[in-house]
C-alpha cells in the first residue's frame, strides 16, 4: 500500500484487515493469483466507501456472498439441487453418491449426473477421497466461503431469534 500511494496522500485506508489476507493465504495455500482474486471479489461486494478496512468476519460473509451469487448465476438450481448443495456446504464431513440417494430417497445411478456432475464441471465441488470404489466430494477451495456466508446466516437467525423472544418477554411484562 505504501508503494502505491501516490505523493499527495497522507494517509491511506488500507482495504481489508491484515487477518483477511492471511485467511486466504491459508484457504488459497499460499497462491498469490488466488488470494488476490478473493480481495477482488470481497471488495467488488462491498458498495459503501471504506472507512476502515474490512474485518475478517465482514470479508468472509462478503466472499461467501460473491460465491452464492456466482452459483445463482451460473445453475437454474432445483430445489434438490439446492438441497444437496446445502447439504455440502453445511456439514464438515464429504458425502458420497450413496450419502445423497439416502438423503433424497432416489436411485445412486440418477445422483451421479443429477447432481454432481453439473457441480464439479462448475468446479463447486471435488473428489475429496475415496474408499474403495466409493467416492467422497466436498466443497473446492474457491468457495468454501460459502461456509462462512451460512454460518454468518445462522448466527444472524440466532440472534433475531433471541432478539424476538427478548421482546416476548418484555411485551408479556407490561402487559402484567
Amino acid at each position: 500500500m505504501e508503494l502505491l500511494k501516490s505523493d499527495n496522500i497522507s494517509e491511506y485506508i488500507k482495504p481489508i484487515a491484515d487477518e483477511v489476507v492471511y485467511r486466504l493465504y491459508d484457504l488459497y495455500e499460499g497462491d498469490i493469483r488466488s488470494i488476490m482474486t478473493g480481495i477482488r471479489d470481497i471488495l467488488g461486494q462491498h458498495s459503501e466507501k471504506l472507512t476502515q478496512p474490512l474485518n475478517v468476519s465482514d470479508a468472509m460473509l462478503l466472499l461467501g456472498k460473491e460465491r452464492w451469487s456466482r452459483i445463482e448465476q451460473g445453475f437454474k438450481l432445483t430445489g434438490e439441487q439446492k438441497k444437496v448443495l446445502l447439504f455440502l456446504i453445511e456439514n464438515n464431513e464429504y458425502i458420497s453418491q450413496k450419502d445423497v440417494s439416502n438423503l433424497l430417497g432416489i436411485a445412486q445411478p440418477n445422483v451421479s449426473g443429477y447432481y454432481f456432475k453439473p457441480f464439479k464441471e462448475a468446479g463447486i465441488i471435488e473428489e475429496k477421497d475415496k474408499k474403495g470404489k466409493e467416492i467422497f466430494w466436498g466443497l473446492s477451495t474457491d468457495y468454501v466461503p460459502l461456509k462462512w456466508l451460512t454460518e454468518e446466516q445462522k448466527i444472524a437467525a440466532k440472534s433475531i431469534k433471541e432478539g424476538t423472544e427478548q421482546m416476548g418477554l418484555f411485551d408479556s411484562n407490561q402487559n402484567s
